[in-house]
């Protein structure tokens, strides 16, 4: 157990524990943590790990920072200059040694979509696409796009949709294959609110209004 700074590690230290500032990890530290402390105020975690604050924000020099639980490191994603990605890490589906980090896509709504795939019978020219029942009640402002798929000719295809209207859309066209997205509307997002009229949450690329 190591305590530096006033009021460090005060009471009920745990095993292994190491507390280094100025109130920092006053009161019943817990066994095997790290605690640096520079911010002025008490930093009292209840659980093991390691803790530090305060925490630099550089917003011209964005970098996200994000730990290794196979090595024990701790790294940065992304370039000087550039803002940060919102992630999430998977186990890689190949190669054990690995992860596999996808960034989350981003735009001026909170949107929902819907994506198959569907054929216009032989002696048909058109075809309903049902979506979920609930659709009618979370989303709105509907769009769809619709992508042809090879069926062994080269000949050019046209096929058209219908609004969603219902929870289902009709798609119009000569008999064959095709693919199909439908992108909704469920919240509207202020996209450029003032500073002074919101109040953010969260840390990093995480934070929200």
């Amino acid at each position: 157990m190591i305590a530096i700074g006033s009021s460090a590690g005060q009471t009920n230290q745990g095993s292994y524990a190491i507390a280094i500032g100025l109130q920092a990890g006053t009161s019943a530290q817990p066994s095997q943590s790290i605690i640096l402390n520079a911010s002025g105020s008490t930093l009292n975690p209840i659980t093991d790990g390691f803790f530090v604050k305060p925490v630099r924000q550089a917003l011209s020099d964005s970098r996200l920072l994000m730990y290794n639980t196979g090595t024990n490191e701790l790294w940065y994603s992304s370039g000087p200059n550039s803002a940060p990605s919102k992630t999430f890490v998977i186990d890689h589906p190949l190669d054990k040694e690995r992860y596999l980090v996808h960034g989350c896509l981003e735009g001026p709504e909170a949107g929902v979509y819907y994506r198959g795939k569907a054929e216009i019978p032989e002696g048909n020219n058109s075809v309903v696409i049902h979506l979920p029942e609930y659709t009618q009640k979370l989303a709105g402002d509907y769009t769809i796009h619709l992508t042809p798929r090879y069926s062994g000719s080269t000949a050019a295809v046209s096929y058209l949709a219908s609004d969603v209207e219902g929870g289902a859309f009709t798609v119009y066209g000569p008999p064959g294959r095709f693919f199909w997205h439908v992108y909704g509307t469920r919240a509207a997002v202020e996209v450029e609110p003032l500073r002074s009229s919101v109040e953010v949450k969260g840390d990093g690329p995480y934070k929200w209004i």
